[in-house]
């Protein structure tokens, strides 16, 4: 199993500086993974850095907390968009959808894939504030929406991913919305099971220490 292909390495920490996103995001290179994760602010250093790369570049919608609403989702999606993201990781509204407004979480995701212009939209929908029975109908808004994953943590206001959350989110899915898992996941052999499970990527901060656990480092530059 080739771990690389799945992983997006995640560094989202604000305390961070440039140099520790360069360090950072020369290890991505070296390693090879899917692509990196980062925060808007950096987008255009970042894009600059990875152009000759097959690296993707991610980052993140209103996050950690969900709470903007359409407009804002909408407008923040434009400009990462317009800065160069291929892929967008959007927090649902957790806050509507605890309220039981699902029209209204609904509705923010539609309009964000819809200005996406074919670009890879996740919905990261919190598992770890959600009880099993929200994590499976917070899944089929996702898919009924049209997004192209269901994340489940953000890796920062909650627990990171359970297994038990992935079973939730496989027997719920609709269509041909994938998983990613997110948070807390720290070692290979943790990774691997998720892939197993049918995660199709992995978003970790703790991607090269995984990756370090490979007896065979030869592909690493």
């Amino acid at each position: 199993m080739d771990l690389r292909k799945h992983i997006e390495a995640t560094l989202l920490k604000p305390e961070k500086t440039w140099k520790e996103y360069e360090e950072f995001v020369e290890k991505a290179i070296r390693y090879e993974v899917f692509g990196v994760c980062i925060p808007p602010p950096r987008i255009i250093s970042v894009k600059e850095m990875i152009k000759n790369t097959n690296l993707k570049l991610i980052s993140v919608c209103d996050f950690p907390f969900g709470y903007g609403n359409s407009d804002i989702k909408r407008r923040e999606t434009e400009k990462l968009l317009e800065l160069g993201c291929d892929e967008i990781d959007m927090v649902m509204n957790i806050q509507k959808f605890k309220d039981g407004d699902y029209g209204t979480v609904r509705k923010e995701i539609e309009e964000v894939v819809k200005i996406s212009n074919g670009k890879i939209i996740k919905v990261i929908i919190e598992c770890g504030l959600l009880s099993r029975e929200e994590i499976s109908l917070a899944t089929k808004i996702v898919c009924e929406a049209g997004a192209n994953f269901v994340k489940t943590s953000t890796g920062v206001l909650a627990r990171g991913v359970r297994l038990s959350d992935i079973r939730i989110i496989k027997n719920s899915i609709k269509g041909n919305v994938k998983i990613k898992a997110a948070g807390g996941i720290r070692t290979k052999g943790f990774a691997q099971i998720l892939i197993e499970m049918g995660c199709e990527r992995l978003g970790t901060s703790s991607a090269f220490d995984i990756l370090k656990e490979k007896k065979d480092e030869s592909y690493i530059n």
